[in-house]
């Protein structure tokens, strides 16, 4: 009998030691609740550096202190040079009415002559006082007032403006009460 301990033995020696071998061979994981169901914090574990992308826009790191100084202040402008001033309409009405008093008002260059071509929905262009070439102010602003004929179409009409090697349109419709 003693030999057939001795070989029981053995073996649950050698089995201990296959298990002892294989669990450091192969470690697993700790098995985790999900934080809703613990009310445990979890923490990712920090990313493998060789696996991230360096990013370029990223700022160096560097040990130099951190000042609140943000350096020299640049002049703020706020109305650009108004040779280089864009072209817009400051005033115009989207609906206009037969008989009505229209106008029309424009934000260019200072000192500068614009014109004005109003077309109405038969395709004429207006002949009307006041629609005539007028030079801006030395703020660029130029308006044009007119009167809607009594008899003029009713429906799709624009003013063409153009300037200071600049164009735009306003499109505005004819309504008949």
């Amino acid at each position: 009998m003693k030999n057939h301990a001795k070989k029981l033995l053995c073996t649950a020696l050698a089995v201990i030691l296959l298990l002892a071998l294989s669990a450091c061979e192969a470690p697993q994981p700790p098995v985790q609740t999900p934080p809703e169901e613990s009310g445990d914090v979890v923490i990712d574990p920090p990313a493998d550096p060789a696996k991230t992308e360096e990013k370029d826009d990223d700022p160096p790191v560097t040990d130099e202190p951190v000042t609140s100084d943000p350096g020299p202040e640049e002049p703020v402008i706020n109305d650009p040079d108004p040779s280089e001033r864009i072209m817009q309409i400051t005033s115009a009405p989207a609906n206009v009415y037969r008989g009505e008093e229209v106008t029309i008002t424009i934000t260019g260059k200072p000192n500068t002559e614009y014109k004005i071509t109003v077309t109405y929905r038969s395709g004429n262009a207006s002949t009307a006082a006041g629609l005539v070439t007028k030079t801006s102010d030395a703020d660029g602003n130029v308006s044009w007032t007119w009167r809607i004929g009594g008899n003029t179409g009713a429906g799709a009409s624009k003013a063409e403006i153009s300037g200071g090697g600049e164009s735009l349109r306003h499109d505005f419709t004819v309504v008949v009460e």
